[in-house]
């Protein structure tokens, strides 16, 4: 069986130069042919020194691999590190944030208490002042009650001048009449001081 063409590549890193298993698998091709025609000891010896040299690159590898992981490693656990800090400093900012907000909320009940109750007491005052003005008008201002007087020759004097629109002089007795009345009703009602 020739596998000549058959490539084993290793990944490359910064102190190693890429490994191929092509050249060491034609060398050992190589080795085979020659061996073939060498004696038992060299043969042994060969093996021997395949087998070395594949322990080595076996054991490159392992420790390139390690190297990677444990670079991997170290590069995780400094992100999960930063993603710790910052969610820290953010948990901090919002209990910042939710402290000021809180005493924004408290400031802003207090001015909302002082303002219902400076607009509790304006009311109250300005109630109570309005109730005063009213009593003061009325005890200024009484009503008085007023009846109707001499409303029968009020009505015929009414009638008088529809039935003469043109001749109102007609008229003037009734209304001396009237006049009369009315001064008699307010002489009465001044005599009784209502």
């Amino acid at each position: 069986m020739h596998a000549g063409n058959r490539k084993l590549s290793f990944p490359a890193h910064a102190h190693m130069q890429p490994a191929t298993w092509s050249s060491g698998f034609r060398r050992s091709c190589a080795r085979k042919d020659h061996q073939a025609h060498q004696n038992p000891e060299e043969l042994k010896q060969n093996q021997s020194s395949v087998q070395d040299e594949l322990a080595k690159a076996l054991d490159r590898e392992r420790a390139a691999s390690s190297e990677h992981l444990a670079r991997a490693v170290l590069r995780e656990r400094a992100s999960a590190e930063d993603e710790r800090m910052k969610s820290q400093l953010l948990a901090k900012q919002l209990e910042e944030k939710e402290k000021e907000l809180k005493k924004h909320e408290t400031y802003y009940k207090e001015q909302l208490n002082r303002l219902e109750e400076r607009s509790s007491q304006f009311y109250k005052v300005t109630t109570e002042q309005y109730e005063k003005a009213v009593e003061e008008v009325k005890s200024r201002f009484k009503r008085y009650k007023a009846d109707p007087v001499c409303v029968d020759l009020q009505n015929q004097i009414f009638q008088c001048y529809q039935q003469n629109p043109k001749e109102t002089l007609s008229c003037s007795a009734l209304a001396t009449e009237y006049f009369k009345c009315v001064r008699h009703a307010r002489q009465c009602n001044a005599g009784r001081g209502g």
